[in-house]
């Protein structure tokens, strides 16, 4: 601190940039005011969340998605519809990873017309909560309590679907910038 006060005041030798590095280091220094994507900017950027087996864990991912989805211009209706999938999907994923509940691995790729949301954790199987879905039961049957947050994330996102994975499935969430019908 003393050293560089001493070299402002004159004491010892003082160091420059040019005009173009100043205005650099400016650039780089000043505040940037960040603005939707839109439909510009990277092309496809990731990022990872891992998810303990705790309480109202979701919630974190719920802020990610949150986040994500507003940077990249999704209007207000379509990110709480990403929300919503997002909860459901999480607590889908540690009902049914088996006892006792392991982490939910959730990957986001923000490509520059999609959310593309990959929810997995070890074990995870979905198989149980597509046998339980309502749809499932035919005509006539009872209405069932289960399976229903597979429904629901079917309406709010545009595509839903499973991927096999070595011992499990990945549910994929997919929502498009500009979906057909809003």
């Amino acid at each position: 601190h003393m050293e560089g006060l001493g070299r402002l005041s004159g004491e010892g030798q003082a160091y420059t940039s040019d005009g173009a590095a100043l205005a650099t280091i400016k650039k780089l220094v000043s505040p940037v005011k960040k603005e939707p994507r839109k439909g510009t900017g990277p092309v496809r950027r990731e990022f990872e969340m891992v998810l303990p087996p705790s309480r109202n864990s979701e919630l974190v991912a719920v802020r990610g998605a949150t986040e994500i989805s507003a940077e990249m211009g999704f209007d207000e209706d379509s990110i709480g519809r990403i929300k919503t999938s997002v909860v459901e999907a999480c607590i889908n994923a540690f009902e049914h990873s088996g006892s006792p509940p392991s982490k939910v691995h959730l990957r986001f790729v923000a490509d520059l017309d999609s959310l593309t949301i990959y929810v997995s954790n070890p074990g995870f199987d979905f198989d149980g909560a597509l046998a339980a879905s309502p749809s499932a039961g035919g005509a006539g049957a009872l209405p069932q309590k289960r399976g229903w947050g597979l429904e629901l994330m079917k309406g709010l996102m545009d595509e839903v679907r499973f991927e096999s994975l070595d011992g499990g499935t990945r549910l994929v969430l997919v929502k498009y910038l500009n979906s057909k019908g809003e």
